[in-house]
């Protein structure tokens, strides 16, 4: 399965309560370790567990590559949410707030 088919079956929810795409689903994964930070070719864990494989798409003299889930990895992705193992933070999201001591409010 695809990130669009595999984020429609999970039927993730970001932090204003919108169903996760395939882009935010792909930047999801990022976060939490599943595919590399700087594409998304699947790490090799994932690949050797039969989570994940990579596929290479060739179309008009250009070659791209798409990682595919298996049932076994759509499986895993949704154990990991339940456990709460996983979490929501997508980069562009995570905000730095200041902490506030107690005797400085009172």
């Amino acid at each position: 399965y695809d990130a669009a088919d595999v984020a429609k079956a999970l039927m993730l929810k970001d932090a204003n309560g919108k169903i996760l795409g395939r882009n935010k689903f792909l930047q999801y994964c990022r976060f939490n370790g599943m595919i590399m930070k700087d594409s998304n070719q699947p790490k090799q864990n994932m690949i050797t567990l039969g989570l994940m494989r990579y596929h290479m798409v060739k179309r008009r003299f250009k070659m791209w590559g798409m990682p595919l889930w298996s049932d076994r990895g759509i499986a895993y992705i949704q154990r990991r949410v339940e456990s709460g193992d996983w979490q929501m933070g997508l980069e562009k999201m995570i905000i730095k707030q200041k902490c506030v001591k107690l005797e400085d409010v009172c």
